[in-house]
């Protein structure tokens, strides 16, 4: 930042500093603890206001520069308000703790619509998580489980900790049995939802004053719903539950996709004990191959267990990065992968209208159908033609000629597109193409995702942590080949099952009647329209994964068709 600058919003915030924490004292003399809730809310308004300050001025100084060159100086002021705005936020998160750390973790995945610096700067929040002494934790351990404190030895110092919770590893006395035990940070469940309302009315004030914030009041609510589940542990036991009861209903993933089984005589609402899983990470490329397992193999067994908990189900684990799932040798294959997911506080149901239609999406965005895509996002809340475009373009992060079968009536800049790939993958040329295009298409991105049902927001992190590690492993066509065919098998049931119901319904005429005749022909042509387009799209993706095709190639020679890059997933482990 130049020196003035820097100078005057430096005061100015020191003397907002001294005035808050004042008021602070003050105010909050009877907190036995330095983060308590009033504190927090201080310090986040502080940051808050002195971000204010700060983008005032940058954006002001410049502009009426008599030398002419007022938008390079303009550029210049916003990239370091960003580089210091980016610390400043960072810090309050970390020294707030609990719920400003998930906040930061929630905005480091935000690639696409914050400036690189914020993603960067926040991102060292997913994996640098605060542990709270084993005094606290048995304190909780005595309140919530006594029998767990009885029963069996808990290592001290936990194997991980998160925003919300942290990991012990433990044996049971009598059984010698290894188990996690999972507990709640002490106090986070009774303060958060004050810390939460603060989050919620700093961003309303935000969105209306700033344009880096503008339409994302989601964020707010989305944080305060996830909260809601993820503090709930009961409701994480029924999620691992039916979640386990779901894999077992499928061919791909029954014996191969399993889940810890949970203690619940030992568990409550802030303490999970569950069976010890062992396994080396999904994204553990070296450890993969050192059990005799191929990385791809198992790329496409998590891809097909997370689109199928998408597509078929409607109950999706929506925090499966890599510190989240486990490989290890199936039992009874050894050469095949076994996974086991972890961390089930997270979750998102959808309704069958909503898979439904999330399936015609993709369905439609594979066939290249330009106008089906118009129709299925507006279903979605997403009108208009530009919008629904930019809706498939950040599903699939491909530019929309490319998406779209008709070619060259659009141009946009493939590498533009590669908005959450990781840091050490871009180029300086890529990262300005990058920041580019998010300035240029902030608004319409921001509108987009706070027109979606809430539900398809953590839907789409999914995805994107899916296509993390799918990158990780080398294999570039798991998530694109399972998204396509279980989408499209979705969209193919649904149409036979109308077809039949409605020849159903006409089955009393006499079998040379029109409306028999129509209702029959109306099922031929459904049921062959489908399968044709199925019978595509898996030769297509059977002919790319022969050849090997990388994304940016396909995306250059191919036909139409979902191609994906990946995103840095998120490594909190909870």
């Amino acid at each position: 930042m130049s020196g003035v600058l820097k100078s005057r919003v430096m005061r100015r915030s020191v003397a907002v500093v001294g005035i808050a924490l004042g008021g602070v004292a003050a105010v909050d003399s009877s907190e036995s603890g330095t983060n308590g809730a009033v504190k927090r809310a201080a310090y986040a308004f502080v940051t808050a206001a002195r971000l204010g300050m700060m983008y005032k001025f940058a954006s002001r100084r410049g502009w009426g520069d008599s030398t002419g060159d007022a938008q390079r100086i303009y550029s210049s002021n916003m990239s370091n308000a960003h580089e210091t705005g980016a610390g400043l936020v960072r810090r309050t998160c970390e020294q707030n703790g609990g719920v400003y750390v998930k906040l930061g973790q929630m905005l480091a995945q935000l690639d696409h619509l914050l400036p690189l610096a914020y993603v960067e700067a926040l991102r060292p929040l997913l994996d640098a998580c605060p542990q709270q002494p084993w005094r606290t934790v048995e304190k909780v351990l005595k309140s919530e489980s006594p029998l767990l404190l009885e029963h069996s030895d808990i290592d001290r110092a936990p194997v991980a900790t998160a925003s919300l919770a942290q990991v012990h590893r433990a044996r049971l006395k009598n059984s010698d049995d290894e188990i996690a035990v999972k507990v709640q940070h002490d106090g986070l469940a009774r303060h958060s939802h004050w810390d939460v309302r603060v989050i919620q009315s700093l961003l309303l004030i935000g969105a209306k004053q700033f344009e880096l914030l503008r339409n994302m009041e989601w964020l707010g609510d989305e944080l305060e719903s996830s909260l809601k589940d993820e503090l709930n542990f009961s409701l994480e036991a029924e999620n691992c539950a039916k979640c386990a009861q779901n894999l077992s209903q499928s061919s791909t993933t029954r014996d191969s996709v399993l889940t810890p089984k949970i203690l619940s005589e030992y568990s409550s609402g802030s303490v999970l004990v569950m069976s010890w899983e062992h396994g080396v990470p999904v994204d553990d490329v070296a450890g993969i191959r050192a059990l005799g397992l191929k990385p791809r193999d198992v790329s496409h067994l998590l891809a097909s267990a997370l689109a199928e908990q998408i597509f078929v189900h409607g109950h999706v684990h929506c925090d499966p990065h890599a510190a989240n799932v486990l490989v290890r040798q199936h039992p009874n294959h050894p050469h095949s992968p076994q996974l086991v997911v972890l961390d089930h506080g997270l979750y998102r149901t959808l309704a069958p209208e909503l898979r439904l239609g999330y399936a015609r999406l993709w369905m439609a965005i594979a066939c290249g159908d330009r106008d089906t895509i118009y129709n299925c996002a507006k279903e979605l809340g997403v009108d208009g033609e530009q919008n629904a475009k930019m809706l498939a373009m950040m599903l699939t992060l491909r530019p929309w000629d490319i998406i779209e079968l008709d070619r060259g009536e659009h141009s946009v800049d493939h590498a533009a597109l590669e908005l959450v790939r990781g840091s050490d993958e871009m180029s300086d040329e890529v990262r300005k193409r990058i920041h580019d295009f998010i300035v240029e298409n902030h608004d319409s991105m921001g509108k987009v995702l706070s027109s979606v049902p809430r539900e398809l927001l953590l839907i789409f992190k999914t995805s994107d942590c899916v296509r993390a590690i799918e990158r990780r492993l080398g294999a570039h066509w798991g998530w694109l080949q399972a998204t396509a065919r279980i989408s499209s098998q979705v969209v193919a049931d649904h149409e036979r099952l109308i077809a039949r119901e409605r020849a159903a319904n006409t089955s009393s005429s006499h079998p040379w009647s029109p409306a028999r005749l129509s209702s029959n022909a109306g099922l031929v042509l459904t049921w062959t329209r489908v399968s044709l387009n199925r019978a595509i799209l898996e030769l297509q993706l059977a002919l790319l994964s022969l050849l090997g095709t990388s994304p940016a190639q396909s995306s250059q020679n191919a036909s139409p068709s979902l191609t994906t890059t990946s995103a840095p997933s998120p490594s909190e482990t909870e």
